[in-house]
Parts: C-alpha cells; structure tokens; sequence
C-alpha cells in the first residue's frame, strides 16, 4: 500500500473502499474546545484499544472481521472520552473497523474533538485462516503453528509506524487520539520503543490507552496500557 492510500473517507468501513486522501468528520457540537497553540514539532498520540466485543469476550481472535463492540465496549468509549475531555485533543484518527470507529465516534462526540479522519493503515492485523478462532481451535486446526493468511510482524510494525508517522507530518505539534486495534498498536509500541515494549511484551486491555510523544526524531511513551479511566466500568 503506498503512503497515500493509507488515508480514506468514513466510508472505509469496507475495507476495500479507499481514497487517495482522509476526511474531515467535523461532530456539530464540537464547539470551541481546542485551546493553546501546538508546542513546537513535538507531537502526542493517544493509542486507545477499541471498546469489547462480544467476540473479545468469547475469547474468538478478530482480525479484519468488521465486530461491533457490545453494551459494555459502549460505556467504556464514554469513560475513555471524560477522560480525554481534559486537556483538549486536537484530533482523532480511527481504523475502518467497525470496532475502532464507532468507539472514536463515541469519543469524539463526548470530548468534542473537532476533526475524525479514518486511517486505512491503522486496521488490525490480518490473522489470515486463524480469524474468528479461538485459541483452543487455532492449536486444533493449526498444530504446527503455521497459519495461511497471517500478516507478518515486520508488516504490521512498517504499516503501523508509518500511519503515526503521516499522522504527524500532517498535524505537526497536535495532540491525537488513534483508536485501533491490540496488535497493531502492540506492533507501534515494539517499533517505536526498539522492542522494549509491545508486541510479546504487553497485553492490552480493551479500551485502555498508551501516550507516547515524537518530535520527529524520537519516540518517548509517557503512558502504557492504562485502565485507571475504566475503573468504574
């Protein structure tokens, strides 16, 4: 996929369909919220896992697979958007999963952030045959642990950087929520922390929320994994 084709309208919620460039969803009651200047080059994201599914809670692995979140994937895309009410966000990125979207759309209703773009690269892993499994099927079905369809690691990391990368070229100093998916945000955090963190290191939880900062030469993670929002879910 080239860099361009990563960025689509909220039609991509069919994965198939992108554009050569993002839109601007613009909620009506967002308001005058945004407040201060941007700081420099220095650019924050808030990587947020999308709110649970009921597959999630069957244990049954998501991949490109387009799952709505359930009642309580609901309440904690409310909780997570009092959270990220204060200081205000300048901008909220989404992957075309259904999932992701309808929790940055919850979001960014509730913490009146101005802008929502969809973000073709930010879409989950590809877990190829092994989508829709359990872990139990998956050793069943795939006992040598070779499953046909599934995305690699480095592929996943090149599309998952890159996406925050373009994110920040194009909203230099902002401050930005992208709601994603586990692997895929896990693949961020291992390429952006050299593997300290991240993929076979973190489990993310639904909903919780990593903050890292780049000033286009470096990344630092301030938050990893935090649920402390959710506690009264």
């Amino acid at each position: 996929m080239s860099a361009s084709s990563g960025w689509s309208s909220s039609t991509a919620r069919h994965p198939s369909q992108h554009l050569s460039e993002y839109m601007v969803v613009t909620p009506a009651d967002a308001g005058e919220r945004i407040s201060g200047q941007p700081t420099g080059s220095r650019t924050t994201f808030c990587l947020l896992r999308h709110g649970e599914t009921d597959w999630n809670t069957q244990g049954r692995l998501q991949g490109r697979e387009d799952i709505p979140i359930n009642d309580v994937g609901r309440e904690q895309a409310r909780l997570a958007a009092e959270y990220l009410t204060d200081p205000a966000w300048e901008l909220i990125a989404s992957s075309p999963l259904r999932r992701a979207l309808e929790t940055a759309e919850i979001i960014s209703a509730i913490a009146s952030i101005p802008e929502l773009v969809v973000v073709q690269d930010l879409a989950e892993r590809d877990f190829g045959a092994a989508s829709g499994l359990t872990s139990k099927e998956r050793n069943s079905h795939f006992p040598s642990g070779t499953i046909p369809g599934w995305e690699e690691q480095d592929s996943v990391e090149r599309r998952a950087i890159a996406a925050l990368q373009q994110l920040a070229g194009r909203h230099p100093g902002q401050r930005i929520v992208v709601v994603s998916h586990g692997s895929l945000i896990n693949a961020a955090l291992a390429a952006a922390t050299e593997g300290q963190v991240g993929t076979g290191k973190t489990r993310l939880a639904n909903a919780c929320l990593s903050v890292l900062h780049t000033d286009e030469s470096a990344w630092e993670v301030e938050v990893l994994n935090s649920v402390d929002h959710l506690k009264s879910a």
